[in-house]
C-alpha cells in the first residue's frame, strides 16, 4: 500500500490535476486512507501530500473541501507525528486559498478555528520545525481565520509569547509571530482590522532581538504594516527612521532586504520620510548596496533597493546626484536577469 501511494503521491506533482478524479472517486479514497485508525505514518505523509498536490485545480480544491477533506486537514494538523502534522496544514491553507461558496461555512462546520486554537494555544507550538510555522504563518493570515484571530487579540498574544522568557532564543517561534502579521496584512479586507491591532512597538522590540532571523521577519512586518494608516502614524510615534536605518548597515542580506522593504513603503505612503532616512546616512547606504556585485544574485534586496531610489527621485535635494549616481549603475544592473529588477531599472532610466 505504501509504494501504491507513494507512487501516486510522484504522479500527482508531474500531471495536471483532472476530473476524473472526481468522477472515479479517487480523493474519497484517499480521505478514507488517512482517517483510517491505526494507519501507517508513511502511509498518511505521503497520502496527505499526493490531496495537497491534486488542490492545485480549483474544482478539484472546492469538490475535496465539501466532501471531507477539511475535517480530515483538521482532525490530522493536531497530530503526533511532525510531517503528518506539516501536510496537513498544507492541505487547510490549499483548501482555503481561494474559497467559493459553501467552503467557509465547511471550515467552520468542522471546527475549523477551534483547531486552530487548540494549536495555538499548547506549548508544542515553540518545538514546532520552521517549516511547519512558516505554512501555519501563511494559514493564519487567510482572512476567514485572520479575522476571527483579531476579534480574539491572538495577534497580541503571540507577539507577548514571543517577548516573554518562555520563549528567549526561540527564533523560529519569534519570526513565527511577526510574519503572522504580514500575512495578515498582504489581504486588503484585513488591513482594516489591522489598523487597531496596536502591535508596532511589540514589533520594534523584535527587531532589537540578536537573531537575524527575528529581524527581517519584524521588519517584513514593519513593511507591511506601513500600508495602513493608523499603523504608519503609530510607527512615526514610535520614530522608526532610526530604528530601519540601523539595519540597513547590518551585514546579513536578508535583514538588509527587509529593511529597505519596511524603508520603500513607508516612503511610497509618506513622502516626507524620504529626508528624515536620508538624514540617517540612507543614500550611503543605498550606494554602497547597488555598487556591491556580491549582493546582486541577492535579487530581492536589490530590487528593494531599486523601490527606494523610485521613491527617493522625487526628493528635490537628491534628484541631482541620484541621477548622477544611477547613469552610472544602469548598464550593471540591466543586465541583471531578474526581470522584476529590469522593470525598475527601465522605469529609473533618463528617457
Amino acid at each position: 500500500m505504501d509504494w501504491i501511494i507513494l507512487a501516486l503521491k510522484n504522479l500527482s506533482k508531474l500531471c495536471p490535476p483532472s476530473s476524473n478524479v472526481i468522477r472515479g472517486g479517487l480523493l474519497e479514497k484517499l480521505l478514507d486512507l488517512v482517517l483510517f485508525d491505526n494507519q501507517d505514518p508513511d502511509v498518511v505523509q505521503n497520502t496527505i501530500e499526493a490531496l495537497c498536490n491534486l488542490c492545485a485545480g480549483p474544482e478539484i480544491r472546492k469538490y475535496l473541501a465539501l466532501q471531507g477533506g477539511l475535517e480530515a486537514a483538521c482532525e490530522l494538523c493536531l497530530s503526533e507525528f511532525p510531517s503528518t502534522q506539516y501536510y496537513a496544514l498544507c492541505l487547510m491553507r490549499e483548501l482555503l486559498s481561494s474559497p467559493t461558496e459553501g467552503v467557509i461555512d465547511r471550515f467552520h462546520e468542522a471546527d475549523g478555528m477551534s483547531t486552530i486554537m487548540t494549536l495555538l494555544n499548547t506549548e508544542e507550538l515553540k518545538y514546532l520545525h520552521a517549516s511547519t510555522l512558516e505554512v501555519l504563518a501563511n494559514l493564519l493570515g487567510v482572512p476567514v481565520i485572520a479575522h476571527e484571530l483579531s476579534k480574539k487579540k491572538i495577534y497580541e498574544f503571540l507577539l507577548d509569547q514571543a517577548l516573554s522568557k518562555t520563549y528567549q532564543g526561540q527564533t523560529d517561534f519569534q519570526a513565527f509571530a511577526a510574519r503572522c502579521i504580514s500575512r495578515a496584512v498582504n489581504y486588503s479586507d484585513q488591513r482594516l482590522i489591522m489598523n487597531s491591532v496596536n502591535v508596532e512597538k511589540k514589533i520594534l522590540q523584535l527587531l532589537t532581538l540578536p537573531s537575524y532571523i527575528v529581524q527581517a521577519a519584524a521588519l517584513e512586518a514593519v513593511g507591511n504594516l506601513s500600508k495602513t494608516l493608523n499603523c504608519r502614524r503609530n510607527f512615526r510615534k514610535l520614530d522608526i527612521v532610526p530604528a530601519i536605518s540601523k539595519h540597513l548597515t547590518i551585514c546579513d542580506p536578508g535583514v538588509r532586504e527587509q529593511a529597505y522593504f519596511a524603508a520603500g513603503t513607508l516612503m511610497l505612503y509618506e513622502a516626507d520620510l524620504a529626508e528624515r532616512f536620508v538624514k540617517e546616512g540612507f543614500f550611503k547606504q543605498l550606494q554602497d548596496t547597488l555598487t556591491d556585485v556580491k549582493l546582486f544574485p541577492v535579487c530581492g534586496l536589490i530590487d528593494n533597493a531599486l523601490a527606494c531610489v523610485i521613491n527617493l527621485s522625487e526628493t528635490d535635494a537628491l534628484k541631482e546626484p541620484l541621477a548622477k549616481f544611477m547613469i552610472r549603475q544602469i548598464p550593471e544592473l540591466l543586465a541583471h536577469p531578474d526581470e522584476s529588477i529590469k522593470i525598475k531599472v527601465r522605469f529609473i532610466s533618463p528617457q
